[in-house]
């Protein structure tokens, strides 16, 4: 399995099909059948991304920004 990684101001952008975390730090997620590994992903966020939701995760120097673009409850959930 090849896993991929984000650079830094880098995006991506697709449906979540798997979500993994691994050592409690790292979060493994498929988006659109491909792999991802976002090391030091904050918890705060994993709670707000679900399966088959179609999201935006951006690597910034620091952390990571998520957008949901699609879920029926977008907007509350990502203003939590």
């Amino acid at each position: 399995m090849k896993v991929h990684a984000l650079r830094i101001w880098e995006e991506l952008v697709g449906k979540i099909l798997d979500i993994n975390v691994i050592d409690d730090q790292t979060l493994v997620v498929n988006i659109s059948g491909i792999n991802y590994a976002l090391p030091s992903f904050p918890k705060e966020l994993i709670n707000k991304i679900s399966k088959n939701t179609i999201i935006g995760i951006l690597r910034t120097d620091e952390s990571y920004a998520i957008r949901i673009i699609n879920a029926k409850d977008a907007l509350s959930r990502a203003n939590r």
